[in-house]
């Protein structure tokens, strides 16, 4: 029964990271129709900027400033090495092969810096709780609290906010948003802004249950996408699904069966997504942002 509890608050944690990490992966796609495979190096790099650095005395000030540094890359990344591109008629599969490239140099960089072995990184609760002899951290409590309320956030946003409706129409029809005064360039910025902060908030709240290790990026990667695939891309609350599912799936297959394969199922279960219900659980794209027309 422990076994199967601990495998349960494990898949809960893991599968709220993915989740938050599909969400910024969505954000981004749905506003701008590219897929961003740096995400796995983004979110490790906000673990990073708080283990390697110590910007501040304040452990939660740490984590703060973290999360506006790599949300100004993501507006540096947009703005310097995809819009020139995209505005000059860049395929997707162009601009897919830019992100890889992004990511690529995001992990060298960081490895070159502070290098390759495993890092822990500090969590702003180091406490926990039993639950029949099973210790939970309230680090990983904490991930999750903060991930409904993003969730909820970006729910109410979307529907009640200006630059929420301007995404909004960016994503469903973005020639139509244009012609109608929304300011395409600035707006698709925050869309980036808003995705790399999320990723670096699952940097910061996740990986001190984990540990920070370059060579698990691609891992997380593909996990996201599979996460945002099963959940449908562009719904909040369909993004937590997937990475609850994707999680579920990668830890009882490691646990019951072995750990070789844990990550091979989560392709199983992304091709058996895409061909027999590509809109994902929600059967709607567009949720969050819709898809540009």
């Amino acid at each position: 029964m422990s076994e199967l509890l601990g495998i349960l608050f494990s898949s809960l944690f893991l599968g709220t990271a993915l989740g938050l990490m599909a969400l910024a992966f969505t954000i981004g796609y749905t506003v701008s129709q590219v897929f961003n495979f740096a995400v796995g190096q983004v979110m490790l790099l906000g673990g990073l900027l708080i283990s390697a650095v110590q910007l501040t005395n304040s452990l939660a000030v740490n984590d703060i400033l973290a999360v506006v540094i790599v949300g100004v890359l993501g507006a540096a990344v947009y703005i310097l090495t995809l819009r020139w591109p995209e505005s000059h008629g860049a395929s997707p599969l162009t601009l897919v092969m830019v992100t890889f490239g992004i990511g690529m140099v995001i992990e060298q960089l960081a490895i070159r810096k502070w290098g390759s072995d495993s890092r822990t990184v500090p969590a702003l609760l180091s406490g926990h709780f039993t639950v029949d002899g099973l210790y939970v951290p309230q680090q990983g409590l904490l991930l999750v609290l903060v991930a409904l309320l993003l969730v909820g956030f970006f729910g109410w946003a979307q529907r009640h906010t200006n630059v929420g409706r301007q995404l909004l129409a960016l994503g469903s029809a973005r020639t139509s948003a244009k012609y109608y005064g929304i300011n395409d360039l600035s707006m698709v910025t925050v869309a980036w802004i808003i995705a790399f902060a999320v990723l670096a908030i699952v940097g910061v709240l996740y990986l001190p249950l984990t540990g920070v290790s370059m060579s698990a990026d691609l891992t997380y990667g593909i996990d996201a996408f599979a996460a945002a695939v099963v959940g449908g891309l562009g719904n909040p609350a369909g993004a937590l699904a997937g990475g609850l599912i994707v999680a579920l799936v990668v830890n009882l297959v490691g646990v019951y069966i072995t750990p070789n394969v844990a990550h091979l199922l989560t392709f199983g279960v992304l091709l058996g997504f895409l061909v027999l219900r590509p809109n994902g659980l929600t059967g709607n794209k567009a949720d969050l942002v819709g898809p540009r027309a």
